[in-house]
C-alpha cells in the first residue's frame, strides 16, 4: 500500500507529523473517552451509506484542532490554487468494525446542500493508524481518479499513518473502506471557496 508521501506526487496535500506523538496520544485519549452519535450525511442519496460516530469532544480540544487546521489555510491556497474562506468546525469521527463511508464527494450539488456545495478543500487527520496495540485493520482512505481520466475507476488506498494530515479537492471521489478490527479515529474539516463580493 502506498505511503502518504506517494499521494503528494498525485496532487494531494500531505503533512506527515501534523500531530506530534504527544499531541496525537492526547487527542486519541480524549476521543476514546468521548461519547457520540451517528455521523451525519447530506441528501437522500447518501442515507445508509455512512456508518460512523461523530464524537462530542471537550471544547478546548475542538478549538485547538480548529486553530491548527485554520493555520494551514495559506499553504492549502497555494497548493490548490484557490482562495479559501474559513474552515468548518472539525468533526471527530470514530469507526468501529463494520463502519465505513461509501464512495462520495464532499462537495454535493447546491440543491442537496447549499453550504456544503461551496466546499473546495477537504482535510482528514489520521489520529491513529494500523500499527501498535491500539491500531485497526481496514478503514483505509481510498481515492479515485488520481491516475488520470482513463483510470478514474481505480481507487488508491492510503496507508493511514497516525498523526498525518491529508487534504484534497472536495470534488474528489473517495471513501473509507470498512473497518475490520479495532477502532479508527480521525478528524475531518472542510474549507470553502472564498466568495468575492
Amino acid at each position: 500500500m502506498p505511503p502518504p508521501s506517494v499521494f503528494s506526487a498525485l496532487g494531494l496535500f500531505v503533512r506527515e507529523g501534523f500531530l506530534s506523538p504527544a499531541e496525537r496520544a492526547d487527542v486519541e485519549r480524549a476521543m476514546r473517552e468521548s461519547v457520540g452519535g451517528p455521523a451525519g450525511v447530506y441528501g437522500e442519496a447518501t442515507r445508509g451509506r455512512r456508518h460512523a460516530s461523530e464524537l462530542s469532544v471537550d471544547a478546548g480540544l475542538a478549538h485547538r484542532m480548529a486553530a491548527a487546521v485554520a493555520a494551514l489555510g495559506a499553504d492549502l491556497q497555494r497548493h490548490f490554487h484557490v482562495r479559501l474562506s474559513d474552515a468548518e468546525p472539525p468533526s471527530f469521527l470514530r469507526y468501529v468494525p463494520g463502519d465505513h463511508y461509501a464512495a462520495h464527494r464532499d462537495r454535493p450539488d447546491a440543491r442537496v446542500d447549499a453550504a456544503a456545495s461551496r466546499r473546495a478543500v477537504s482535510v482528514v487527520i489520521f489520529v491513529n493508524g494500523p500499527d501498535g496495540p491500539d491500531g485497526f485493520e481496514g478503514g483505509r482512505l481510498r481515492c479515485y481518479g488520481l491516475l488520470g481520466e482513463g483510470l478514474a475507476e481505480i481507487g488508491m488506498d492510503m496507508d493511514p499513518v497516525a498523526g498525518t494530515l491529508v487534504a484534497f479537492e472536495s470534488g474528489l471521489l473517495h471513501e473509507v473502506t470498512p473497518v475490520a478490527a479495532g477502532t479508527r479515529y480521525s478528524i475531518a474539516s472542510w474549507f470553502s471557496a472564498h466568495e468575492s463580493g
